[in-house]
C-alpha cells in the first residue's frame, strides 16, 4: 500500500521492491477512481467525559486514518473554532489531542474549559476512513457533530465520586494570633472544577462564630486558606464543602479537619502535599515537612526533626504487615526514599516529629501515608525486529526483564519471575507444526532462549511472556531469517528506564539513549580488514498498524551521536509526548544490509493547570509572594506530580525558587525588574509541563535597603534553615545575591547570636547555603537548587567574598557532582557547578591553605563531572563540553576500538590528543571492561605544584590533562610506557613570558613536575607546544629565559602596581581577611622592629656601664712595672733632670734645653719617617684587606649587631636601620607587583617568572642602598656623631694637611730654634716652668669654663655628652670629627693664641718645645693632667691598655686590636708606647684640621650655609628626639603604603612579591651594603696616602687602580707563556 502524505509526511513504501509497480497503480487508482465499495465517511458516535472529568473523549462509528495525526498534537487539527473556543475557555494554551486507537480520540480539558453536559462539540471534515486520506477524496472526509449527554456525561460507566480532604497543621502551640493554612485537595469526577464553601462546625469548634465571620468571606473558588485561629479556645473543627462545576449533576463531597491547641509553644508541623500520597515504585520518593516557630517562642529556632516508619499495611485489604523500612538520614525536615525501595501494593506509614531544639518536651507530630501504586512488568527482549542469516545462531534475551513492584535488594530474577517462550510463523496455527522437532532440545522456560540453525527462511515472531506475582506480561520480537551473510544486531543494554519514556529528561539515567553490538564473527571480520560496516538510523512514527518516516526531526542534527553510528542518543524535547515510535538501524557493508528496530513510546505531561502568583505586583526584597500551582492533572490519573518553581531575570539568568515538592505553592522575595516566573509540572514518569508568568517587582526605597534591611533578611534566612526550609533560605540568600543594592554590610550581631565566625554578608550567605543543604535530603531537584545558589553568590565582586567563602563555594559544589555520580547530574546542575568552578578560578585566594583546598576540589569537581555527565550515555556521542577563557572541560563516551588512533579534541581550542593504535593494546587490554570514559581539562590556572619550587621558570600553557576511565568499573584505566606514544598539542597562553617551553608532567607519586617520558617537538605556527608522552596524566609547558632577546621580552612584559586614591581607603576599613600574609608581615615586622630595638636599647646601656665601672678601677691601680727597659731609663733621666731638690737652677736650665734640643731632632726626624712608614701601611694590600674586613664588621647593619667592635655607633641604632630598610624594601617590592597581573606574567597564580623576581629585586636593592644612608644620617645627626669613623679621623689626624709639608716643618724647626735660644739666655728656670696665662676671650677660656662645670659632673654624664661636641672634621674626612672628652681643651682659635711666643715649658717633670704645635699652656696643662689621669703607672708612657682606657672615656668602644692598630699609628717607632708629645701631635693635628677644614668651608657660600645651619642646630636631647621620630614615621608610612599596595594579591601572588622581596633584601645588606663599605674604606686610604704624598686623593685613587689591574693581567700574561 501507499500511505499518501498528509500533515507534512513524507510517503513509504512498504513490500518488496517487485511490488513498487503494483502498489503506485493501486494508489493512482484509488486517487482517480471511486469504486462502488467505498465506505462513507465517518461521523461522530458519542462524546463524552471520562470518568474523572479531565478530557472530552470522541468517539467515530468506524477506523479513521486519525487525520494522518501521530502522539499528542493541538486539537486545532481536528476541532472547529467554535468547539476549540469551549474546550480552552479562558485558558491561556490551546487544547491538546491523543489518538487512543483507530475510532477514539480524547481533548484535554482545563480548569477554565466552558464545556458542559449538552454541550455540542464538532469535528472538521479531516478525517477519512482507514486506509483512505481526504486528499482527492473529500467526499470521504465530512464534518461531524455530537453533544455531551446531560444525563450520563461520562458515558454507561459514570463519573467517579467527587472527594475532598483538607490538609494542614494538626496542632499550634498556645500563642496568641496564630495563623494556620489550609488545603482543601479535591479528586474524583470533575473535580478540575471545583466551588469550595468553608465553614467552622459549630457543635463541635471552639470560637466558631468568629471562625464563620471570617471563613464566610472567603470567594467560592478557593481551594487555600490562612486563618487566623482566635485567642480562646483550645480545638478548632473546620469543614469544606467542594463541588464540581464541571459536572453539576454530581454530588458535592465534605470533608472535616481538627486543629488541637497544645499547652507548650510548639512548632507548627505540616506537611508538604497531602498526608494521603502515591508513589510508583520506580519513582524516587521524598516526603517533606515544614514548619513554623511559635510566635511566643523566645529561645533558639532550631528546630530538630525525627522520622520513623510507623506501619505497614496491604492495600487492598488494609491488613497490618511485618515490614519495617530502615531509613536514613532521617534528622532532616525530608525523608528521601530511593527508587526500588518501596513493595507495590502496600501502604507505608511514616511519622514526623518536630520539637524545639532547646527544648525537646515543645514537640509536634504528623503523619503521611504512602500508597504505592503497581506498575507493569518489564519484558525486554533487545528490541522488537531483527534480520538473522540462516544457520547463524539467534539469542533471544530477556535476562533484563525484572519486577519493578518487588524492592531491588529482595530482587531475584531466578526466583521471582517466570518466562514462557512461543515461536511462530505468520500464517501458520500451529508452532509446533512448522518447527517440528528443531525444538526439541530448547528451553522454552529459560530467560535467554538461543536457536541455532532452528529456524528456516522467512518470518518469525518469538513472544516471551513474563510473570511474576500473579501479574504477567507478554512482549514479542520479529525475527526475519535471510538467505544471506548478514551481521546480527543486537541491544547493547536496555537503554530503556522505563515502559513509557520521558520526551524531555533532566537526569541523564533517564535519557534516551541506544547503543547496539554486532556478533562476534562480524566484529571479527571487520578487525581483519575484510569488510566495513556503516550504520544509518531511521525516525518512523507508529499511528495504529502505520508507520511513516518523521521528517520533522533530524536525526544527524537532533541528537547527540548523529545518524551514522553504531549507537542513538536523544536530546532533549525532540520526541513529541504521547507518541509511538520505531527506531530502525540500517548495518550496510555486506551483500545484502541488516535491518534491526526498536519500538518507544514517549509519555504525556500534566495538564490543564496554570500559575497563580499572588500579589501581582510587589516591592523587591519586602514583599512577599505567595506562588500556586492549581488544578493540574497527571496525563495518568494515579500518577503523583510535583512541583518546583523558578524565576528568570532580564538578563537571563535562572534562579531557583523551590526543588521539586508535592507541595503546589511557595512562597519567595524576588529582586527588582521584570521577572518571568516558571512551573514545572512532573507526574512519576519524567513527563514535564511547564506555566509562566510575567512578574514586575519594583525596586524599594534607599531607606529600606541598606546593612539593616539585609541584616533582617539574613536572619530569616538563617532562621529558615533552623526550622529546616532549607530551599526557602536558598531562594532568598540567591536573590540577595542576584540584585540586593549592597553586600558589603558587617553583621557582628547576627554572627553571634548564631555562634558563626563570619561576619560579613557573602560570606554569611554562603554559610547560609551550606547549612541549608544540611538540613534536607539528598534529591536530584536538591542539587540543582544549590548549585544554582552557590553559582549566583560566586558571581558577586571578589572583594566581598572571603576565602572560606571561595572554598565552602567549591566544596558544596563537590559534593553535589559526587552524590549525582549514580544518577547523573542535571544539565542546569552542569552549568552552575562549571560557573562556580570558573568564578573561582578567576580569584586569587589570600591563604595557601585556601589555594590547596581551591586546588583539590576544582580538580575532583573536573573528574566527577566526567562520571555523572556520562551516566546513561553510549559510545559515539558527541562530547559535553563548557568552555571559558579559563576553563576547558569537556567528557565523552568511546567503544575502546574507536578509540585508539583517534583524535581527542580539547573544547574551546585548548589543545588536542592524538590517540596511537596501540593505546590498548597487550597486557593493557585486560584493564578495559565495556566502554572508556574520557575526561579532558585545561586550566588556565596551575593547580599542581609550583614549578618554582623546582628552579623551573613560569608556566607558559595551561594546565592540560586526559584521563581514561572503565564506564562499566568506574576505575581509572592506566595509560604508560607506551611504544607509539601520545602526541599531545597544547596551546600556548597568551602573554605568557619566557623562553621556548619543556613539556613537563604532573608527577602523582612524588608531586612535581617531570620530564620522565616526554619529548618536547617544537612549537608550531599557530603557538602551540608539541609534546610526545608515553602516558597520561596533567600536561604543562614550563620554561626560562635563555637568550638575550628573551630575557628582553620578559623584562618588557614587567607590570607595575599603580596607586589610586580610593586604594586608601583600605586605612578606614581594614579588613585583615583580604590579604592576612601582608596585614601579618606588617604587624609582625612592626612588634619585632619594637622589641629587638628596645632590647639592644639596653644592652648598649648595660654596657656603657660595664665599661665606666672597668674604668674607673683601671685608673686607680697601682702603678706596675715597665717592662720597656727605654721607658725606664727615659723616666728615670728625665725624673733626674727635673728634680729641683738634687740640681741647681743652672743645671736644670742645661738639663732642659739639652732635652729639649733631643725632643726637636727627634720630633722633626720621626715626623718624616712616620710619613714614610705611614703611606707604606696604608698601601700594604695584606692592611688594607684586614682594614676593609674590619670596617664592614664595624659599619655594616647586621655585623654591627654580633661585632663588639661598634666604634661610637649604638647596636639600636643599626637594628632600627636594618628594619626600615626592611620596611622600605617591601613596600617598594608591592609596588613593582601589579594587583592584576594578566595570565602567566608577573604574579601568575600559576607559575612565578624569574626574570621579574630579578628585575623587582634589583630595583627594590637600588632604592634600599640610599634609604639605608638616609637613616644612618639622620640617626647620627640626632645623637650629634660623625659619620666617619675614629681609625679614619686618627688617620687624618696622624697624615697631616699637604698644607704642612717638609718646608713647613724645617721652617718651624729653625724659627722654634732661635726663638728657643732668644728667650732661655733672659728668663729664669722658674720662669720658664711658668704658664702664661690663657685669654678670656679666647675659645680656649670657653673650653676652660667647659671643663670646669665638667669637673662636677660624673663620668657617665661626661661621656655621654662627649660625642654631641662634634667641633670640626679630621682632615681627608668629608665630615666633622668629634672633640674628645669635654674635660679635654679645645684649641685657641685667635693667630696670638695659636702662634704664641716660642718659649721653653715644663709641664710635671715633661719638658718640650710649644712651637711644633698650636696648643697653649693652659690646653697643654689639660692636656697633661688628661694624660697622666691615664698613665696609670707614671711611666710618661701610655701603653695599649692605658690607650683604650682613655679612648674609652672618649665615648668609644674599640676591641684591643683596633686600639693596638692605633698606638701603632701615633707612635713613632710603633713599639706599641705613645709619648705625651705623640699624644700632643695627634691631638693637635685633630684639632688643627677641623680648624682648616672650617676655615675652608667658611670660603664657599655652601659652607657659609652649612655653618648658619650647624649654628641653628637644635640641643642634642631635640635632634635625637627628632631623628627617633623621623624614622619611626617613615617606618609606619611605608608600612601603610605596603598594605595599600598589596591588600589586593592572592596567595600565590603574595608569594611571588615576598620572595622578590628577600632576595632585595639579600641583594642590599649582603651585597650592595659591603661593597660601598669597601669602596668607601679604600678610597679613604688611598686618599690619606695622596695627602701624604701631596697628591690628588682621586688621581691617586684611579692610578692605583689602574696599576693593579695591569699587574694582574701581566701576571696572567707570565703564567700563560710559562714563566713564573
Amino acid at each position: 500500500s501507499l500511505i499518501l502524505p498528509r500533515s507534512g509526511v513524507a510517503p513509504m513504501l512498504v513490500g518488496k521492491p517487485s511490488m513498487i509497480s503494483f502498489n503506485i497503480l493501486l494508489a493512482l487508482a484509488t486517487l482517480f477512481v471511486q469504486p462502488a465499495w467505498l465506505a462513507s465517511p465517518p461521523l461522530l458516535q458519542d462524546v463524552r467525559f471520562d470518568t474523572a472529568g479531565t478530557y472530552v473523549v470522541f468517539i467515530y462509528d468506524r477506523p479513521t486514518d486519525r487525520a494522518g495525526m501521530y502522539g499528542r498534537a493541538p486539537c486545532n487539527i481536528l476541532l472547529d473554532a467554535p468547539t476549540l473556543k469551549i474546550l480552552q475557555g479562558n485558558h491561556t494554551t490551546e487544547p491538546m489531542c491523543t489518538w487512543t486507537d483507530d475510532d477514539t480520540f480524547y481533548a484535554e480539558l482545563s480548569f477554565n474549559s466552558a464545556v458542559r453536559p449538552g454541550s455540542a462539540l464538532a469535528v472538521r471534515d479531516v478525517v477519512a476512513p482507514k486506509g483512505y486520506a481526504c486528499l482527492g477524496n473529500q467526499s470521504l472526509c465530512a464534518p461531524s457533530v455530537a453533544t455531551v449527554d446531560e444525563a450520563s456525561p461520562c458515558g454507561s460507566q459514570g463519573c467517579d465520586a467527587l472527594t475532598v480532604v483538607i490538609d494542614g497543621p494538626s496542632a499550634v502551640p498556645a500563642c496568641e494570633n496564630v495563623t494556620v493554612r489550609l488545603d482543601a485537595l479535591v479528586a474524583g469526577g470533575g473535580s478540575m472544577q471545583s466551588t469550595f464553601a468553608w465553614r467552622a462546625d459549630v457543635v463541635g469548634s471552639d470560637e466558631a462564630p468568629a471562625l464563620n465571620a471570617i471563613l464566610s468571606q472567603l470567594p467560592s473558588d478557593q481551594s487555600t486558606v490562612d486563618l487566623s485561629l482566635p485567642r480562646g479556645g483550645s480545638t478548632f473543627v473546620l469543614e469544606v464543602t467542594a463541588t464540581s462545576k464541571l459536572l453539576p449533576g454530581s454530588a458535592p463531597a465534605t470533608a472535616t479537619f481538627v486543629i488541637e491547641r497544645t499547652a507548650a509553644a510548639s512548632p507548627v508541623l505540616t506537611i508538604d502535599g497531602t498526608r494521603q500520597q502515591r508513589a510508583l515504585p520506580s519513582a524516587r520518593l521524598v516526603l517533606a515537612s515544614s514548619v513554623l516557630v511559635a510566635s511566643c517562642w523566645h529561645g533558639s529556632h532550631r528546630v530538630e526533626f525525627e522520622w520513623t516508619h510507623v506501619r505497614t499495611v496491604d492495600t487492598s485489604s488494609s491488613e497490618p504487615l511485618n515490614h519495617a523500612l530502615a531509613l536514613e538520614s532521617t534528622a532532616t525536615s525530608s525523608l528521601a526514599l530511593e527508587p526500588f525501595s518501596l513493595y507495590a501494593g502496600r501502604t507505608y506509614e511514616f511519622e514526623v516529629r518536630a520539637y524545639m531544639a532547646d527544648d525537646p518536651g515543645a514537640a509536634t507530630t504528623a503523619r503521611v501515608s504512602v500508597d504505592v501504586l503497581r506498575e507493569n512488568l518489564r519484558a525486554e527482549v533487545g528490541g522488537t525486529f531483527r534480520q538473522v542469516s540462516v544457520g547463524a545462531a539467534l539469542e533471544l534475551d530477556a535476562s533484563r526483564s525484572f519486577d519493578p513492584n518487588v524492592p531491588s535488594a529482595e530482587r531475584d530474577t531466578e526466583g521471582t519471575l517466570s518466562f514462557a517462550w512461543n515461536i511462530t510463523r505468520p500464517g501458520v496455527d500451529a508452532s509446533a507444526t512448522a518447527l517440528g522437532a528443531s525444538l526439541d532440545d530448547v528451553d522454552l522456560a529459560s530467560p535467554v532462549l538461543t536457536l541455532t540453525g532452528a529456524l528456516p527462511v522467512g518470518a518469525w515472531a518469538a513472544a516471551v511472556t513474563v510473570s511474576s506475582g500473579g501479574a504477567s506480561v507478554t512482549t514479542a520480537v520479529q525475527i526475519e531469517i535471510v538467505d544471506a551473510s548478514i551481521p546480527t544486531i543486537t541491544l547493547a543494554a536496555s537503554g530503556l528506564p522505563r515502559t513509557t519514556q520521558s520526551a524531555d529528561w533532566d537526569l541523564p539515567s533517564e535519557r534516551l539513549a541506544f547503543a547496539t553490538r554486532l556478533d562476534e564473527v562480524s566484529v571479527a571480520r571487520q578487525a581483519a580488514g575484510n569488510v566495513t560496516w556503516t550504520y544509518a538510523w531511521q525516525l518512523l512514527a507508529v499511528s495504529g498498524d502505520e508507520r511513516s518516516i518523521v521528517t520533522s526531526v533530524d536525526l544527524e542534527n537532533d541528537t547527540t551521536s548523529g545518524a551514522f553510528q553504531q549507537s542513538l542518543a536523544f536530546r532533549p524535547g525532540i520526541l513529541a509526548p504521547g507518541s509511538n515510535y520505531v527506531l530502525q538501524l540500517t548495518v550496510n557493508g555486506g551483500a545484502t544490509p541488516a535491518k534491526f528496530e526498536l519500538a518507544v513510546s514517549t509519555s504525556r505531561p500534566p495538564f490543564g493547570g496554570t500559575l497563580d502568583v499572588q500579589p501581582s505586583t510587589g516591592v523587591a526584597f519586602l514583599d512577599t509572594f505567595r506562588l500556586r500551582g492549581l488544578h493540574w492533572t497527571a496525563a495518568d490519573e494515579k500518577s503523583p506530580l510535583t512541583y518546583s518553581f523558578a524565576f528568570t531575570t532580564a538578563n537571563d539568568t535562572n534562579v531557583v525558587i523551590r526543588a521539586p515538592s508535592a507541595s503546589a505553592s511557595s512562597d519567595a522575595v524576588f529582586p527588582a525588574g521584570h521577572l518571568t516566573v516558571t512551573l514545572s509540572v512532573r507526574d512519576a514518569l519524567g513527563a514535564v509541563q511547564t506555566a509562566a508568568r510575567s512578574l514586575s517587582v519594583i525596586p524599594a526605597d534607599d531607606g529600606d535597603a541598606g546593612c539593616q534591611e539585609l541584616d533582617d533578611a539574613l536572619r530569616r534566612a538563617m532562621r529558615a534553615v533552623l526550622r529546616g526550609a532549607g530551599d526557602v533560605a536558598k531562594q532568598q540568600v540567591a536573590s540577595l545575591a542576584l540584585g540586593f543594592p549592597i553586600l558589603s554590610c558587617e553583621h557582628v550581631a547576627l554572627a553571634g547570636e548564631l555562634g558563626w565566625s563570619t561576619t560579613t554578608s557573602v560570606p554569611m550567605m554562603m554559610e547560609v547555603v551550606d547549612r541549608a543543604d544540611a538540613r534536607l535530603a539528598t534529591a536530584p531537584g536538591v542539587r540543582a537548587h544549590t548549585a544554582n545558589a552557590v553559582a549566583l553568590l560566586l558571581r558577586v565582586d571578589f572583594a566581598l567574598l572571603s576565602d572560606a567563602a571561595l572554598v565552602s563555594g567549591l566544596q558544596q559544589a563537590d559534593r553535589l557532582v559526587l552524590a549525582a555520580r549514580s544518577t547523573g547530574v542535571e544539565v542546569a546542575t552542569l552549568v552552575n557547578v562549571f560557573m562556580s568552578m570558573d568564578s573561582v578560578l578567576s580569584m586569587s585566594p589570600a591563604t595557601d591553605a585556601a589555594d590547596r583546598a581551591i586546588a583539590a576540589a576544582v580538580l575532583s569537581i573536573a573528574s566527577g563531572l566526567g562520571t555523572a555527565t556520562l551516566v546513561g550515555g553510549v559510545p559515539g556521542e558527541e562530547p559535553i563540553v563548557a568552555a571559558s577563557p579559563r576553563v576547558k572541560w569537556g567528557a565523552q563516551r568511546e567503544a575502546p576500538s574507536a578509540l585508539a588512533n583517534s583524535t581527542l579534541k580539547m573544547p574551546g581550542n585548548g589543545g588536542r590528543v592524538e590517540v596511537p593504535l596501540g593505546v590498548f593494546g597487550g597486557a593493557l587490554g585486560n584493564a578495559v571492561q565495556g566502554n572508556v570514559d574520557v575526561v579532558l581539562y585545561n586550566f588556565e590556572r596551575n593547580l599542581r605544584g609550583d614549578p618554582a619550587l623546582q628552579r623551573l621558570g613560569p608556566i607558559r600553557t595551561g594546565v592540560f590533562s586526559t584521563t581514561f576511565t572503565s564506564s562499566s568499573t568506574g576505575g581509572v584505566i592506566p595509560v604508560r610506557d607506551l611504544a607509539d606514544p601520545l602526541e599531545l598539542v597544547i596551546p600556548l597562553q597568551e602573554g605568557a613570558a619566557g623562553s621556548t617551553p619543556a613539556c613537563h608532567f604532573w608527577h602523582e607519586a612524588d608531586e612535581v613536575w617531570s620530564t620522565a617520558g616526554c619529548t618536547t617537538r617544537g612549537i608550531s605556527a599557530a603557538g602551540e607546544l608539541l609534546c610526545s608522552c608515553n602516558h597520561l596524566t596533567d600536561f604543562a609547558g614550563i620554561s626560562i629565559p635563555t637568550s638575550g632577546d628573551e630575557l628582553e621580552d620578559d623584562a618588557k612584559s614587567f607590570n607595575v602596581n599603580t596607586l589610586e586614591e580610593d586604594d586608601f581607603e583600605v586605612l578606614g576599613d581594614v579588613r585583615i581577611g583580604e590579604n592576612p600574609y601582608i596585614y601579618g608581615l606588617v604587624i609582625g615586622m612592626s612588634c619585632a622592629c619594637a622589641v629587638s630595638v628596645a632590647a639592644l636599647a639596653a644592652k648598649d646601656a648595660f654596657e656603657a656601664r660595664a665599661r665606666e665601672r672597668k674604668l674607673r678601677s683601671q685608673i686607680h691601680v697601682a702603678p706596675s712595672r715597665l717592662s720597656n727597659p727605654l721607658a725606664k731609663r727615659v723616666k728615670r733621666f728625665l725624673r733626674q733632670s727635673i728634680a729641683e731638690d738634687e740640681h741647681t737652677e743652672e743645671e736644670l736650665a742645661i738639663a732642659t734645653r739639652k732635652a729639649a734640643a733631643l725632643s726637636i731632632q727627634r720630633f722633626t726626624r720621626g715626623r718624616m719617617a712616620r710619613k714614610t712608614v705611614h703611606r707604606r701601611k696604608l698601601l700594604n694590600p695584606r692592611r688594607m684587606l684586614a682594614h676593609v674586613k674590619s670596617k664592614i664588621q664595624a659599619e655594616h647593619t647586621l655585623l654591627g649587631l654580633w661585632f663588639s667592635d661598634v666604634e661610637d655607633a649604638k647596636r639600636a641604632e643599626l637594628c632600627q636601620c636594618f628594619w626600615s630598610v626592611a620596611m622600605v624594601g617591601l613596600f617598594v617590592t608591592t609596588m613593582l607587583y601589579d594587583a592584576n597581573p594578566p595570565p602567566q606574567a608577573s604574579g601568575s597564580t600559576s607559575s612565578v617568572n624569574l626574570t621579574h623576581i630579578f628585575l623587582a629585586s634589583l630595583i627594590t636593592a637600588a632604592v634600599c642602598g640610599p634609604a639605608l644612608a638616609l637613616f644612618q644620617i639622620i640617626l647620627r645627626w640626632g645623637y650629634g656623631r660623625s659619620s666617619g669613623s675614629l681609625d679614619e679621623r686618627i688617620q687624618g689626624a696622624i697624615a697631616k694637611d699637604q698644607e704642612r709639608d717638609r718646608a713647613a716643618a724645617a721652617h718651624s724647626f729653625k724659627k722654634a730654634t732661635a726663638k728657643f735660644r732668644r728667650t732661655a739666655s733672659h728668663q729664669s728656670p722658674s720662669q720658664i716652668r711658668s704658664a702664661a696665662p690663657m685669654p678670656c676671650s679666647t675659645p680656649g677660656s670657653a673650653a676652660t669654663g667647659a671643663a670646669t662645670s665638667d669637673a662636677h659632673r660624673s663620668p657617665p654624664q661626661i661621656r655621654r655628652a662627649a660625642p654631641s661636641a662634634a667641633p670640626g672634621a679630621a682632615p681627608g674626612g668629608d665630615a666633622p670629627v668629634a672633640a674628645p672628652s669635654a674635660d679635654v681643651p679645645s684649641p685657641a682659635q685667635s693667630p696670638a693664641a695659636s702662634h704664641a711666643s716660642i718659649q721653653w715649658s715644663v709641664v710635671s717633670g715633661v719638658s718640650f718645645v710649644a712651637g711644633e704645635h698650636n696648643l697653649d699652656n693652659t690646653t697643654l696643662a689639660l692636656l697633661k693632667r688628661k694624660f697622666a689621669k691615664y698613665d696609670a703607672d707614671s711611666s710618661g708612657m701610655m701603653s695599649i691598655s692605658e690607650l683604650g682606657n682613655f679612648i674609652s672615656d672618649l665615648g668609644f668602644s674599640l676591641s684591643h686590636r683596633r686600639v693596638r692598630d692605633i698606638s701603632n699609628e701615633m707612635s713613632a717607632n710603633a713599639d706599641g708606647f705613645v709619648s705625651f708629645g705623640e699624644l700632643v701631635a695627634w691631638y693637635d693635628g685633630m684639632l688643627t684640621a677641623a680648624a682648616l677644614r672650617d676655615a675652608q668651608k667658611l670660603s664657599t657660600p655652601w659652607g657659609r650655609v652649612q655653618s648658619v645651619c650647624e649654628r641653628c642646630t637644635p640641643p642634642q636631647r631635640v635632634r635625637l628626639a627628632l631623628a627617633w621620630v623621623s624614622v619611626w614615621a617613615i617606618y609606619v608610612a611605608f608600612a601603610l603604603l605596603a598594605i595599600v599596595f598589596a591588600r589586593g594579591f592572592g596567595a600565590a601572588q603574595t608569594r611571588l612579591m615576598l620572595l622578590g622581596w628577600g632576595l632585595s633584601e639579600v641583594e642590599t645588606l649582603w651585597i650592595e651594603e659591603p661593597i660601598i663599605i669597601a669602596i668607601a674604606t679604600c678610597f679613604a686610604l688611598f686618599a690619606a696616602a695622596a695627602r701624604a704624598d701631596g697628591e690628588s686623593p682621586l688621581c691617586s685613587f684611579v692610578q692605583s687602580v689602574f696599576l693593579g689591574m695591569s699587574s694582574v693581567f701581566a701576571c696572567c700574561c707570565s703564567c700563560c707563556s710559562g714563566g713564573k
